[in-house]
Order: C-alpha cells, then structure tokens, then sequence
C-alpha cells in the first residue's frame, strides 16, 4: 500500500512539474509573440506616417517642363510689368527731389538775406571784396561764387567742387547738386514785380552723372529779388518748349504745379504716347 502511494505522488510530483514547465513556455512564446505585434504595429505606424507626410508632395510636384512653362510665364509678366513700374517709381523720385530741392533752395536764400542782406545788394560786396572759391576754380566767376556759396551755407553740403563744365558746383548730402549763374539784375521777364538777378541750375543725380536732360534730371530756376521760382513762367513760351529737351523751360514749374512728370510721356506736340490726350496748361494736365 505504501508503494502505491509512493507511486502515485510521484507521478502528481513529475505531473505538476510538466505543467509548470508547459506554463513557463507557453508565456515565453507568448511573451515573444507580443514583441512581435508590437514592432510590428510600429512598422506600420511609421511607414504611414511617412506616407502621410510625403504623399502629399509626391502628388503636387511639377515635371521640369512644368517648370519652365511657370518660370515662361513669370519672366515675360516681368518684362510687360517692370519697365511700367520702374517708371513710376522714378517719376516719383523725380517729383519728391524737385519739390525738395526747390524749398530748400528758397529757406536758404531767405536765411542768406537775414545774414548778408538783400540779394540785391550782395553785387556790391562783390564789387569791393576778392572773392575766391573755397576748392580751386580757375574760370568761376565771382558773381556765382558768392551767390553759390552763401545758399550753401544755409544747406546741407556734402562736398564743394567743380564740375566737368567748370561750374562751382554745390553736391548736397542726397546726392543733388546745384550752382548759381548770375546775370545782369533787372526787371524779370516771366515775374512781374520783381527784378531778375540770375537762375539756378539744378541736377537731382549730379552733373556728371545721368543723362543731363532738361526735365528728366535737369531744372532750372529763377533767382529774384522777391524769391527763388521755376524758371519760365510765360505758358505760351513754355507749351512751344516744354517737350522738347533741348530747352530749359518749364519742367520744374510744371511738376510743382501738376504733381506729376508726364511731359516726358508725350512726343514734341504734347500727345500722350499711350493715350489720345494731348498735353497742355489748363484742361489736360495729365497722359491719365
């Protein structure tokens, strides 16, 4: 009886040992099986993130030809649309520089005339002292010396020097540069009620830079007794002159007046070269 009993604890003993071992690996499989669903739900997880963030790129692209038909388009847009806007900027400038250089010069020339006296009256100086330039001007004239200079001291200066003409030429710090030209004083041609005393000459770029043309970089300026005004006054002479860039006339009185550079759109007759007006002093002041 004690044998079997033996016996029979010794097979429960080896069962339970089986059923530990099975166990055992049984949760080691399993336990694998899980790293598995893992990396593998990771896989799939990155891989479709990865779609998502490229899929849409890779739908979007353009083929070269694509490409160079946009990059077509966009240059000839450029060429039709640029040379518009590069002029509208530069009349602009060219507005806001006569504008500026026309009410520095008259501050100038009244706070000259509170320190030397009427203007009049500054020939007379002349007459009894030696005047010279500050920089060497071997052909400059005194009468523009000092009327030159004594504008510039009221100005901001960059730098005095003579230019490629021989003129004592004014360079101010935005780069415009001016110089007084003195004539004989008497009654003004174009403003009645004062004397005329001499003009000014002014260049927005520099005198020897740009193209030097009356009413692109060019404008005068008359110097009177009463002020600084556009040089030409009289419209009738103006109109026969104003779109020709060979005279002085009237650029400068028509862009303070008109606020706008149009004459240089406008043949020699005055036609607008892109419209049908015709420019002129009372109804069409503009090509727009």
């Amino acid at each position: 009886m004690k044998n079997l009993i033996s016996t029979h604890n010794s097979r429960l003993t080896k069962f339970a040992s089986w059923i530990i071992r099975v166990r055992t690996a049984l949760a080691v499989r399993f336990q694998a099986v899980l790293q598995l669903g893992h990396s593998l739900r990771l896989s799939a997880l990155t891989g479709w993130v990865r779609y998502a963030h490229t899929a849409p790129y890779r739908k979007s692209a353009f083929t070269l030809a694509e490409t160079l038909i946009v990059i077509g388009i966009i240059g000839v847009v450029a060429a039709l649309t640029l040379p518009n806007l590069n002029h509208a900027t530069g009349d602009k400038e060219r507005i806001t520089k006569v504008k500026k250089i026309y009410s520095a010069l008259n501050e100038a020339y009244d706070r000259a005339q509170v320190v030397y006296g009427d203007a009049e009256g500054w020939q007379d100086y002349i007459e009894n002292h030696q005047i010279t330039a500050k920089v060497y001007c071997e052909q400059c004239s005194p009468d523009n010396i000092l009327f030159t200079e004594r504008l510039a001291d009221f100005m901001k200066v960059s730098k005095e020097k003579v230019n490629s003409r021989g003129d004592l030429t004014i360079a101010l710090s935005d780069g415009v540069e001016f110089f007084a030209y003195i004539g004989t004083i008497g009654p003004s041609q174009y403003y009645s009620g004062t004397k005329y005393i001499g003009y000014l000459w002014v260049d927005l770029d520099g005198f020897d830079k740009g193209k030097n043309q009356f009413g692109y970089d060019l404008f005068c300026f008359d110097i009177t007794d009463q002020g600084i005004y556009p040089e030409g006054i009289d419209e009738e002479n103006i109109e026969n002159n104003l779109f020709n860039s060979d005279y002085t006339w009237g650029h400068s009185k028509w862009i303070l007046e008109n606020d706008n550079a149009d004459y240089l759109k406008a043949d020699s007759s005055g036609k607008c070269n892109d419209s049908d007006v015709v420019l002129n002093w009372t109804t069409n002041t503009s090509c727009h």
